[in-house]
């Protein structure tokens, strides 16, 4: 029995010494754990990826009038556009942000966020600027101790502020804290109480309006007006007909904060509105719904047909059952 222990020892320190000199004669293995990066490096690429886009709060500002929220808690709308410049002279991931106020002012603040790996090997640190130049390759002028700290929880990402002491100056926007996933972007101003924005992703729709609403194959003679883009939170388009009315299309993905009616649970709806204006005159023609995930939404008057879309028939990759979906 001892031998044959002896054995077996053997022959594994014998198996031990072959892998060993394996792992050791290929390079790729051996100096893998060498080339290890930092937490902080892969959260930044993340984060480069999710930071642009489009978003919205026309549901938060919508909901917080229905709930009968106190005035001084509802949210005025906002519609943010996030999208990434080349600007060395700033850094190497540098985005424009421009905060437009959705009122009849409509006022607006663009700013530059440039973000790298923080000192820590954890966080991502995020710096300001007040952007002063518009174009491709954007200016600012550095907003010091404004700073914010991006990192990485439970299915999403939190940046907070690095201090308190940030001169915000008259800056509405200024971002003291945001959340950020892939469905949407939370923020917290500085110059503002209230609880978070719910600035929601939007979707980039194109659209055509007919007059008539021809369907059934017949031949009839009609008119297409084009809408070339519509996003689809709140995002809302007036076209003016021959005959001088004018018809409206509003894109709305609703996500409920509360049930509609008592003991059932509401599902969130894809909405498109359609009203129409003569003179002073608003009139609401119609609504229809479907999935939060449709790409196609459209509705048939017959007076009039609107047909909404991701991807347009001409574009489309022809598939046999399953259609194929277009990422965002």
């Amino acid at each position: 029995m001892e031998r044959l222990i002896s054995i077996g020892v053997r022959v594994a320190s014998f198996r031990i010494l072959i892998v060993g000199s394996f792992l050791l004669s290929w390079p790729s293995i051996a100096n893998a754990q060498g080339e290890d990066g930092l937490r902080a490096e892969r959260n930044l690429q993340v984060i480069a990826e999710m930071l642009p886009g489009r978003f919205d709060n026309a549901n938060q500002s919508y909901f917080d009038s229905r709930l009968k929220e106190p005035a001084a808690e509802q949210h005025p709308r906002f519609h943010t556009t996030i999208k990434r410049i080349k600007s060395p002279e700033i850094g190497e991931y540098v985005f424009s942000a421009t905060f437009v106020e959705q009122t009849e002012g409509e006022r607006t603040e663009q700013f530059l966020y440039s973000l790298a790996v923080n000192d820590d090997g954890w966080s991502v640190r995020m710096k300001i600027y007040a952007q002063t130049d518009t174009g491709d390759h954007g200016s600012g002028t550095y907003l010091s101790n404004c700073d914010i700290l991006w990192l990485e929880e439970a299915g999403q990402f939190r940046a907070s502020q690095a201090n308190d002491n940030c001169q915000t100056g008259s800056h509405i926007t200024l971002a003291r804290e945001m959340l950020l996933s892939e469905d949407a972007l939370w923020v917290k101003f500085r110059h503002d109480s209230r609880r978070y924005y719910t600035m929601e992703r939007a979707r980039s729709f194109s659209c055509y309006l007919d007059v008539p609403g021809v369907g059934g194959g017949r031949d009839i003679p009609y008119k297409r007006y084009q809408i070339p883009t519509i996003h689809d939170r709140g995002g809302e388009v007036w076209t003016t007909l021959d005959d001088g009315s004018e018809i409206s299309i509003r894109l709305q993905n609703i996500r409920w904060p509360m049930n509609n009616l008592k003991n059932i649970f509401t599902r969130h709806s894809f909405v498109i509105y359609i009203n129409k204006r003569e003179g002073d005159k608003t009139e609401e023609i119609t609504y229809a719904w479907t999935a939060p995930d449709a790409q196609r939404i459209g509705v048939n008057l017959k007076w009039m047909l609107v047909n909404c879309f991701m991807i347009n028939n001409e574009n489309v990759t022809p598939f046999f059952k399953t259609e194929p979906r277009l990422q965002e």
